[in-house]
């Protein structure tokens, strides 16, 4: 079973917006913001107005869920690749996330476990996998 985002959409995507990263350089944190883009995009849907929303304060919140630093250009390709409507890649029309860092910074570490296995999964596929005692 392949997981969506997959090393070949990151590419297409790498490409399509002349990323000077490899996908391969940036997948992990590509696949892991869509991630959370995504779930918190479900969360919040019917719970808020969608407004735009500047595309360094999404990574900013996303960030802070995730933990560790989003390279910029790993975050614009997982923004495409949510289908959201764009500006320039500058930022999203997107809910309101209030809510979702009110209520569901305990649930996303759990989902985030199972999303990151899915990475590795992807990766080792790809022989890309990481050691165990790699810094991230």
């Amino acid at each position: 079973m392949s997981m969506y985002p997959a090393l070949s959409d990151v590419d297409r995507v790498v490409r399509e917006l002349r990323i000077i990263f490899p996908a391969r350089m940036i997948f992990e944190d590509t696949a892991m913001s869509w991630k959370f883009l995504n779930y918190a995009f479900k969360i919040c849907h019917g719970k808020s107005q969608h407004r735009f929303i500047p595309a360094d304060e999404l990574r900013a919140v996303a960030e802070s869920f995730i933990g560790r630093h989003i390279r910029q250009a790993a975050f614009l390709v997982a923004l495409s690749l949510t289908g959201r409507k764009t500006q320039n890649k500058n930022g999203a029309s997107f809910p309101l996330l209030h809510y979702f860092e009110d209520n569901y910074r305990e649930m996303w570490k759990q989902k985030q476990e199972s999303f990151q296995q899915e990475i590795d999964e992807e990766l080792a596929g790809f022989g890309l996998a990481q050691p165990p005692d790699a810094v991230k």
